[in-house]
């Protein structure tokens, strides 16, 4: 957790790296909560994602004034530190020309921003981001006809969501939680027939760099949806992932203007309000968050020790950050898979592992040298002492003590020189890591070279959690 003063006075500066796009949505609603609260966001030549998280902000009606922005190098190796140290100073500037006192200013990370969020969400705050999104049911009577073109009817009272994700392979954070095409179909297999619809919406898919496989993951979805609905009298499965592109669609244009990324949230309010039962299941994303963020029931599934997960928990109606009286939990729990489902994920999470096994081997014999520095600490000084002072004991002659000081020097020595190396060791393995974690160019190329293969779905244990759950709040809903 970071420290956020319980005042409403110190003004609050958060820091948002340029490529962060997936915590737009709890920045987004920390901003619409509390008007004290600025955002300083790195930003370099040519990045759009920068500009992107701008314009989101600038929908849900962040004034211009609150949303700074701070500019680095490409290849900045500690945007963080930058983000920091200048994002403070930029922030001064701007609370002396607010009248402000500039003196108390707070600094949180994103982190921030989610904790923010979990001691500070309420009916109230949703309803004020839901203006402030102008999710209204304006659009109503167009959504509901553009449904009705999909297939979609009036009559569904039990819907699941499935969120594709592909942003990972696309060259995002979290590969590891892109989704399987085999892992959703898994899913339907096991579960369409208790819904009235499960709509796939999210990412289409990839891109492979190949034209003839990008044409045929185009319509994986659609080969899915046709296997699973034969199944039925009236289609149950929908492919909508992607729909907010179809702008030579008038039925779409009449709800959703073009790159509305905002405007999105109507179809799923829509359907939270005039449907009995409504569902949000994938991989932890952004997108699940304004889900949650909105009203609407989510899990979203995550492996053990996910970088960044426990993060999230902070939501979790059981988290030690407890919400203000008054308040409640975003509907955001974690649905925790034991594997990941792609095999391109799986590959990734051995190589973590693999490493991380390695850097444990080291802290274990970090461990070890810091035992015997402690055990030969006290001798030595009480050695030192007598030597200086040129008094023996009765067993230890002078000439003895001297050479027992130079036996621990020699051995703290030796703990210092392995310090050293084991420093120089943890970095590199903690860089090869993050390659992993935030797979650059060399790494995507061997998953394209097929070191890692299309993922091959979920295990049989995790697939009966995740139906467990889904049935489970199915069957609440009903009652």
């Amino acid at each position: 957790m970071e420290f956020l003063p319980d005042d409403n006075e110190t003004p609050i500066l958060i820091g948002q790296a340029g490529h962060a796009t997936g915590d737009i949505f709890s920045v987004a609603t920390t901003l619409v909560g509390d008007e004290r609260i600025h955002v300083v966001i790195s930003e370099y030549e040519g990045d759009k994602r920068t500009t992107a998280i701008k314009d989101f902000y600038r929908q849900s009606k962040i004034a211009e004034d609150r949303i700074l922005g701070l500019k680095t190098e490409k290849t900045e190796e500690n945007v963080a530190g930058k983000l920091k140290n200048d994002g403070i100073m930029l922030y001064k500037e701007k609370i002396k020309q607010l009248g402000g006192d500039e003196t108390k200013i707070q600094y949180v990370s994103v982190q921030g921003a989610t904790e923010w969020v979990a001691k500070n969400y309420s009916v109230a705050l949703q309803e004020k981001l839901k203006n402030a999104w102008e999710v209204n049911g304006s659009k109503d009577p167009q959504i509901k006809e553009w449904l009705n073109s999909k297939g979609i009817k009036d009559e569904v009272n039990n819907v699941l969501v499935l969120w594709s994700r592909f942003s990972g392979k696309n060259g995002e954070i979290h590969l590891e939680h892109d989704s399987s095409y085999t892992g959703i179909k898994q899913i339907l297999e096991k579960v369409a027939e208790k819904y009235d619809a499960v709509i796939i919406t999210g990412d289409k898919r990839y891109n492979t760099g190949n034209k003839e496989d990008n044409a045929r993951k185009e319509k994986k979805y659609d080969d899915i949806a046709k296997v699973i609905n034969s199944q039925f009298d009236t289609p149950r499965v929908f492919n909508l992932t992607e729909f907010w592109k179809d702008i030579t669609d008038p039925l779409l244009l009449a709800w959703l203007r073009e790159n509305d990324r905002i405007g999105q949230f109507k179809l799923y309010d829509y359907l939270s309000r005039t449907c009995k039962n409504v569902q949000h299941l994938g991989f932890r994303s952004g997108n699940l968050e304004a889900m949650a963020l909105l009203g609407n029931w989510v899990r979203y599934m995550e492996e053990p020790v996910s970088k960044g997960g426990e993060r999230m928990t902070m939501w979790d109606e059981n988290s030690e950050v407890k919400v203000k009286e008054g308040g409640i939990k975003p509907q955001y729990k974690r649905l925790l898979v034991q594997k990941v489902s792609t095999n391109s994920g799986k590959w990734l999470k051995d190589n973590i592992a693999a490493v991380q096994t390695e850097i444990d081997l080291i802290h274990t014999e970090r461990e070890k040298d810091q035992k015997t520095k402690q055990m030969i600490s006290a001798p030595l000084k009480i050695i030192t002492n007598k030597i200086k002072k040129g008094v023996s004991s009765k067993l230890n002659s002078v000439e003895m003590d001297e050479h027992q000081k130079a036996e621990y020097e020699r051995v703290l020595a030796g703990i210092h020189e392995r310090e050293e190396v084991f420093k120089r060791d943890i970095s590199k393995l903690e860089m090869k890591k993050d390659q992993y974690i935030r797979p650059d160019e060399d790494i995507r190329r061997l998953i394209k070279e097929g070191k890692a293969k299309e993922g091959k779905g979920f295990t049989p244990e995790d697939l009966n959690e995740i139906t467990k759950i889904l049935f489970s709040r199915l069957s609440e809903s009903q009652d």
